[in-house]
């Protein structure tokens, strides 16, 4: 009886049990005067969660398909075995919680010098404070969160206080060890800034239309240093919409801090600086690395430095790919032993410097990069000394560069980038250089052009064991992938080897299935393990999947503990058929990492399918408003900054127009909205007259749906809704023949938003 009291005791404990409470809110169904601790006991407000002390273990539910409005406070911490959670409950939409104060330091979510605790599920919106304060926070996790409308309509906050989506700041101590993971940022004045901590992480996020700085680590903004921090796999699309805003990422206050495996995309130019990339005051030891940037119209680089030179240490740019971009550099003051090695510049419409000097470069050393320069842009007329190794192509290399070269890089298709900006078995850049290998993808996919071999192979002009591994992710004609020979009607194994031809660290598998039309996902292994050696003669499993389903278009990935493997073999153990019966493998190219890059989330399209999604046009505007962008940017009312899609209007002639949405994957569609411009004094104008709705699975073959004659003024400014019976499609396009004139008697196309649906 003794020992059964005494178990009973320590049962009874609450701090530190792994299993803690469970609370509901509910703001429509709740009582705060309820226990809180089942649904039909649901606490009602933010207000009750705020004041009440949370234990080890605890989470807190909010229910789905409810706004709550006030400021949800924290001051409870967990531990590393029982963090405290804050998520979402029962079914639909994820709970919004909307931030009704007008300062900055208050928010809609604030966590006050806490430790293990995770938030997860939630939408925020904060129309005039911060969405999230992490204050002086260790140990806390931040996933699949939704930020909008942080501070993004009027009315706006006084001058001089700012609203961040996520600010992590100081509190009692700088804190450490924050994850900020799979969140989307859309519509908000500032995105994510990391005042200062250790090992702060921001991943796997997406960035659109934000009209100010998306990311910043700013440790020198309150004498703090930012450290051993991280900013991957993120994406940036439209953002710095603002005149006078700043950049996509901003480095201040760093040691030891990354910017890596990221994409940006269509910034527009500003009056202010507008660069993708930004080493600002005191940065030491940080790196821009393996990122992917295009088409943007600001400048794409910055390096600044105000205050005590000691501060700054060596920055490195490496390794990053830009195609469609400008100026590379905007030099200030110093640079602080910049070091630019390793990268690509594809149809470079830029120069080197505000000056295109030399004292603009100040002591950065240029190193083994290839320039392509656009033809009629500017040019690099001469670097620091010791740049040498680059490569030039549309331009001379500029004198006492005595090693580099010019000419053609031997990219394999730069018409698809970046995939296509792999250098060729003949390029005279591989292998070229100081710094080892002279090929950004090489140092990325190990398993690039090694030697593969196989079970069996079904070997033709299209599929081979050698275009598993060249560098084409996509099932095309002359480079399918490899697939088994298929002769069997029996279920059975198959095999592939790699030989990465030396030893690396390696950490992740990748898988590209299958995609042509038709077969998307067909030969994909039902079961199979991933393995390493050293030796190819012992064998350690990495990863095993059973009874996988057949997978879409997207990308397989498989990561594990870092680990020393020459060789990486696949063995497949259980096939499916194929449509003759036939049991087959097929892959389309396999790559062999050693890096932290994201796993991209894939989404079943739903609703709006054109919803932020690519745009591509026959000409584009490209400013007053009109953007690409905002056409897909899910505002169907023409207003300033934000007024949709025009044609190139310096342009006057009659001619023939077009525009095509990527839907970025094959679905099912079966209407297209297409939305007039309404602003005062211009309804209608720029809406087609003679026009087609076309679609297309793979951008080549297009079949028309809708066909337009005449079609009359929308002189209401409502939607246009055209039906058609659905058809698989990726690309949507309308074509235009026939277009009005505007008020300058000029012709042109315009539209406010363009939705398609199934």
């Amino acid at each position: 009886m003794v020992l059964l009291l005494s178990l009973l005791a320590v049962m009874s404990v609450r701090p530190g049990n792994a299993i803690g409470a469970v609370y509901y809110v509910d703001s429509v169904g709740g009582d705060d005067a309820g226990a809180g601790t089942s649904a039909s006991a649901a606490w009602k407000t933010l207000a009750k969660v705020s004041a009440t002390s949370f234990h080890a273990g605890d989470r807190i539910l909010l229910r789905r398909d409810r706004q709550f409005t006030g400021t949800l406070i924290l001051r409870s911490s967990g531990t590393s075995t029982a963090p405290i959670a804050i998520d979402a409950y029962g079914q639909g939409n994820k709970p919004v919680v909307i931030g009704d104060a007008t300062t900055d330091g208050v928010g809609a979510i604030r966590l006050e010098d806490v430790s293990f605790c995770t938030i997860r599920n939630l939408e925020v919106q904060a129309p005039c404070t911060s969405g999230m304060i992490l204050q002086g926070c260790s140990h806390v996790t931040v996933k699949d969160c939704d930020f909008t409308n942080i501070e993004y309509l009027p009315p706006r906050m006084p001058e001089g206080q700012d609203a961040w989506s996520i600010a992590v700041r100081p509190g009692k101590v700088d804190g450490a060890h924050n994850t900020i993971d799979r969140c989307a940022f859309r519509k908000c004045a500032k995105g994510v800034i990391i005042f200062a901590g250790d090992n702060i992480v921001l991943r796997d996020s997406y960035f659109y239309d934000v009209s100010d700085i998306p990311a910043l680590f700013a440790g020198h903004c309150v004498g703090r240093t930012v450290t051993n921090s991280r900013i991957t796999g993120c994406v940036f699309d439209y953002t710095n919409t603002t005149a006078k805003g700043w950049n996509t990422v901003m480095f201040g206050g760093t040691d030891n801090c990354y910017q890596e495996y990221c994409e940006t995309k269509n910034t527009p130019a500003g009056e202010w600086d507008h660069q993708v990339y930004d080493f600002d005051t005191n940065c030491r030891n940080s790196y821009i690395q393996y990122n992917y940037s295009h088409d943007n119209h600001g400048d794409l680089m910055h390096s600044y430095w105000v205050g005590d030179a000691s501060a700054n240490g060596p920055c490195y740019f490496r390794y990053n790919i830009s195609v469609n971009d400008r100026t590379i550099y905007n030099g200030v003051k110093t640079t602080y032993g910049l070091q630019m090695h390793n990268n690509i510049f594809y149809n470079f419409g830029g120069n080197f410097g505000r000056d295109i000097v030399a004292s603009d470069l100040s002591d950065t050393v240029v190193r083994n990069n290839i320039f392509h320069m656009r033809p009629g842009a500017g040019g690099v007329e001469s670097l620091p000394p010791g740049s040498d190794a680059n490569c030039y192509a549309n331009r001379a290399k500029p004198e006492g560069e005595a090693n580099s070269i010019e000419g053609d890089p031997g990219f394999i298709d730069p018409s698809k980038p970046p995939m296509g900006l792999r250098l060729a078995a003949d390029s005279p850049c591989r292998d070229w250089g100081f710094d080892g290998i002279f090929d950004y993808w090489r140092s990325c996919n190990l398993a690039l052009h090694c030697a593969v071999t196989s079970g069996s192979s079904h070997e033709d002009q299209d599929w081979s064991v050698s275009k598993l591994v060249d560098g084409t992710i996509n099932t095309e004609p002359w480079t399918g992938g490899w697939r088994s020979s298929g002769n069997d009607s029996a279920d059975h194994a198959e095999w592939v080897t790699l030989d990465l031809g030396a030893e690396h660290d390696v950490n992740r598998v990748v898988l590209y299935p299958r995609n042509d039309y038709g077969y998307v996902g067909a030969g994909f292994p039902k079961s199979f393990a991933i393995r390493t050696s050293t030796d190819n003669l012992n064998w350690t499993t990495a990863a095993v999947r059973t009874d996988r389903p057949r997978p879409g278009r997207a990308p397989q990935h498989f990561s594990f503990r870092t680990r020393k493997a020459r060789y990486v073999r696949i063995d497949m153990t259980s096939l499916r058929p194929g449509s003759d019966g036939k049991y087959v493998a097929a892959l389309a190219e396999v790559e062999v990492l050693d890096d932290g890059s994201p796993v991209p989330r894939v989404c079943p399209p739903a609703g709006n399918l054109a919803l932020n999604k690519d745009v591509i046009a026959s000409s584009s505007a490209e400013k007053d408003g009109w953007y690409k962008v905002k056409l897909t940017d899910g505002m169907r009312s023409s207003m300033p900054e934000a007024m949709g899609w025009s044609t190139d209007p310096s342009v006057t002639t009659a001619r023939s127009e077009w525009v095509k949405i990527d839907l970025e994957a094959v679905c099912s569609v079966g209407r297209v909205d297409l939305y007039p411009r309404n602003d005062s004094g211009n309804v209608g104008l720029g809406f087609p007259i003679d026009f087609t709705i076309d679609v297309s699975a793979d951008d080549l073959i297009w079949t028309t749906v809708s066909r337009q004659a005449g079609y009359p003024l929308p002189a209401d400014g409502s939607v246009r809704s055209l039906s058609f019976a659905p058809v698989k499609a990726r690309f949507v396009r309308v074509s235009a023949t026939g277009l009005r004139r505007d008020g300058s008697g000029s012709h042109g196309m315009a539209l406010a938003e363009i939705e398609v649906y199934n």
